[in-house]
């Protein structure tokens, strides 16, 4: 296996933990946000509720792949004759 997907894998696992917690960050200020501005102590409409969600779930696999491309990037320009 080429070691620029061993970095990649490698970036894999901190980056996975580190995604989930910023996601929920994320979601904790978008929640707070549409609490505090837009919708208030009335019932939420179930719109808010599905953004919310898919916010999370974006937020994870886009701070993830950010991660693994990090990962792979390192290692491509430690030694950029390696393959």
């Amino acid at each position: 296996m080429k070691k620029r997907y061993i970095y990649s894998m490698l970036f894999a696992v901190p980056g996975f933990l580190v995604s989930l917690i910023v996601a929920f960050i994320i979601f904790g200020f978008v929640a707070g946000f549409f609490w505090l501005y837009v919708y208030g102590d009335e019932p939420w409409p179930a719109s808010a509720e599905q953004l919310l969600t898919i916010l999370v779930v974006a937020c994870f696999l886009a701070l993830w792949a950010i991660s693994l491309v990090i990962g792979f990037v390192t290692r491509n320009k430690k030694d950029p004759v390696a393959a």
